[in-house]
């Protein structure tokens, strides 16, 4: 019977369901000699399906170049652990660096503004913070400006030396734009970062520095999915 039904789906090859007959083929001639005919046909489909994922918040503008601010700031610079002292602007560097390849990979029309010229203005302007998020992006002629404050961060399970890194971040982007107090153009609830979710050999015997960096990293890694097209691979969840 398999062998008639091979026969049939394969006068179907020239018409147009050709891909599918020969999908199926592939599957029954497979089936025949002792494999899962369900684990196969994933096998043969999955390069025909989208690998990417669409960002939370795009950052491009129809038929032209976006220009785009990025801050990163703890919430309590003074009370934070003075390991994770210039947490702040690692992620932004490492969050523009990443969000530059994407855009780059995938042809979107969006410019960033350099880390060092925003942290340069930062420091010479102290009083940034009083100011509004659209009046600082209108001094880089923006068009978005992303806001990304970094709540208390710690690198150990409480009570013990167990790496656990732990941080929330409060994900804001204004539309620079728009009339003041009509800015906000995108306020997800928190992120949330657990690093590692689960304990691992590789994290015993690793030294705080070493320990930050992959943590910080992975903070970065996870706050392009709201900006950019991302692999499914990358996708939010455990390490």
């Amino acid at each position: 019977m398999a062998g008639r039904m091979r026969f049939r789906l394969g006068r179907l090859l020239h018409g147009k369901h050709a891909w599918n007959a020969a999908a199926l083929l592939a599957v029954l001639t497979l089936a025949s000699i002792g494999c899962n005919p369900i684990a196969t046909l994933g096998y043969l489909v999955y390069p025909f399906f989208p690998n990417n994922n669409d960002p939370l918040c795009p950052l491009t503008i129809p038929d032209k170049e976006s220009k785009v601010v990025i801050i990163c700031a703890h919430e309590d610079m003074l009370a934070s652990d003075p390991i994770f002292r210039d947490a702040d602007e690692v992620i932004c560097r490492q969050l523009i660096g990443m969000l530059t390849q994407r855009y780059k990979e995938n042809k979107d029309k969006v410019q960033i503004v350099p880390v060092t010229k925003v942290y340069s203005y930062l420091r010479s302007h102290p009083e940034w913070l009083m100011k509004s998020k659209q009046e600082i992006g209108k001094q880089f002629e923006a068009d978005y400006l992303v806001y990304l404050e970094l709540g208390p961060m710690t690198m150990f399970e409480p009570g013990n030396s167990l790496y656990r890194g732990r941080v929330e971040v409060h994900v804001t982007v204004f539309d620079v734009c728009k009339p003041e107090g009509e800015g906000i153009k995108y306020e997800p609830p928190f992120y949330t970062c657990l690093y590692p979710t689960a304990y691992g050999e590789d994290r015993i015997g690793m030294s705080p520095q070493n320990f930050r960096a992959k943590f910080l990293e992975k903070v970065a890694k996870d706050l392009t999915q709201y900006f950019a097209v991302h692999p499914t691979k990358d996708k939010m969840g455990p390490d």
